[in-house]
């Protein structure tokens, strides 16, 4: 009867093992895809952006929660991508529109002290079908280095400041946080 008992312990263990291991295995996995999945947050629905600066209060201040974030404007006017680089009208990285006009929106966020933090680094969104998205946009984002620009990367944003040159018609604005793969 031993040698019985002896294996039924060792079994019994090994089941715990390896049951212990498949929850340690789902709660580390779960931890993981928690604190680094994307964040998006609905700052606006439509709106219409002109020369004058629209100051937009979230309901939550915005905050930097993983490495890159950005702002991504969606347009319900129809536009294309225009990025020359020999531009010497100094409109590089902008919207082209079909009466030929290019726009690059300004972004800026401001700190709860007043302190504004122009986004200036842009890229483009493309048509999303699977998200509703009509019509493509931009993102505007700021490069920052966590060791020289800690003040960017610890502020709390409670409000957003966007204007444009020509009036253009946003279909929604969003704060996106993600970690790069």
């Amino acid at each position: 009867m031993k040698p019985e008992r002896s294996l039924a312990k060792s079994r019994l263990f090994a089941t715990i093992l390896i049951v212990g291991g498949c929850v340690a295995f789902l709660g580390a996995y779960y931890l993981f895809a928690v604190t680094h999945r994307p964040i998006q947050i609905e700052i606006s629905g439509p709106v219409e952006l002109g020369p004058q600066w629209l100051e937009i209060r979230p309901q939550e201040s915005l905050k930097i929660r993983r490495r890159s974030q950005y702002i991504a404007l969606y347009l319900s006017d129809e536009h294309s991508w225009y990025h020359a680089l020999d531009d010497k009208s100094g409109t590089t990285w902008a919207m082209l529109f079909p009466d030929g006009s290019k726009v690059r929106p300004e972004v800026t966020l401001v700190e709860r002290y007043g302190k504004e933090f122009p986004l200036d680094e842009v890229g483009f969104l493309t048509k999303s079908p699977t998200s509703g998205e009509q019509g493509g946009g931009m993102s505007f984002s700021r490069s920052f280095d966590v060791s020289i620009d800690s003040e960017f990367a610890k502020a709390e944003y409670p409000i957003l400041r966007i204007r444009s040159e020509k009036s253009i018609h946003v279909s929604r604005i969003l704060w996106i946080c993600y970690n790069p793969k």
